[in-house]
């Protein structure tokens, strides 16, 4: 794996790992993000999700899509009470191999689940990799 995905994932990890303080129904469960790799797109984690979805009842619940300017576009429904919720990330830009542009997307992202969501922390779930060469 490059360097420059190792410094993403432990940014993304020690994120996620911030204490939070919970209050009974009206805190959101903690989402696991699902993150395609290169040259991935739209349909790339969807086997990895429905075996969450399987065998611990997980529940996808928004895709969050950025495009190439790195807006984050959300879709999808995503209640309070939703058990083991499953959020896809999906970048139109699916080549690049500029990882501060990647950070930097990644980043829009969770600023926005921040914003329409609450969110206080994350488990990075699963980002996948695979270099062309």
């Amino acid at each position: 794996m490059p360097k420059g995905w190792w410094v993403i994932l432990l940014a993304l990890i020690s994120f996620g790992l911030a204490p939070q303080t919970v209050h009974a129904s009206s805190q959101r469960q903690v989402p696991t993000l699902y993150l395609h790799g290169h040259h991935g797109g739209p349909n790339s984690m969807v086997p990895l999700m429905t075996a969450a979805q399987r065998t611990d009842h997980a529940t996808a619940v928004v895709t969050a899509t950025v495009d190439g300017d790195g807006h984050v576009h959300l879709e999808g429904d995503w209640p309070v009470a939703t058990h083991r919720p499953l959020i896809k990330i999906v970048f139109k830009n699916n080549r690049t191999l500029n990882y501060h542009r990647i950070a930097d997307w990644l980043r829009n992202v969770i600023e926005t689940l921040q914003s329409h969501y609450q969110i206080t922390k994350f488990n990075p779930g699963l980002f996948t990799s695979v270099f062309g060469t």
